[in-house]
């Protein structure tokens, strides 16, 4: 698993219209390269199913095991919580929060999130909203980033 090979599958996300199947794929290659398949798979099957549901589930799991409260994990909650109802509310808020933890940590993975998260085509895909808040997430508990468990060159 090269994390490297993140960027080309949302490269691959962001080409034309792919069906909700390939795109599905896609979503959970990236998870999986990420090291989330474990916790990510049944909350994204639950988002399949009803994704309210799906996103009540996200945010309880940042609660239970992300630590204590926190500035910002409420800030990351509320950026979770708006991933259905405003598209563009919430790519300007993990565009943000990808930012920031590029600017920390110089992790090419949150450099590729920022980038997704301000591009409309991708922002259309509620599933792939939900990767990127999943994302977040996963970020949120490491110091070392995604990149600093890897074998990158």
């Amino acid at each position: 698993k090269d994390v490297r090979s993140v960027e080309i599958l949302l490269k691959a996300l962001n080409k034309e219209n792919p069906p909700p199947y390939v795109r599905d794929e896609i979503i959970l290659s990236i998870a999986g390269i990420l090291g989330m398949h474990g916790w990510f798979y049944g909350m994204y099957t639950t988002f399949l199913e009803n994704g309210p549901s799906g996103v009540t589930e996200l945010v309880g799991y940042l609660i239970d095991h992300r630590g204590k409260r926190s500035e910002s994990i409420d800030k990351l909650r509320k950026t979770v919580r708006v991933l259905l109802k405003d598209r563009e509310a919430f790519g300007r808020r993990a565009n943000d929060h990808f930012s920031q933890l590029y600017d920390a940590r110089r992790d090419n993975v949150c450099k590729w999130f920022a980038d997704a998260a301000a591009d409309p085509n991708l922002l259309r895909f509620d599933r792939f909203r939900f990767l990127m808040a999943a994302v977040l997430i996963e970020l949120t508990q490491t110091d070392q980033g995604v990149e600093g468990r890897t074998s990158l060159t």
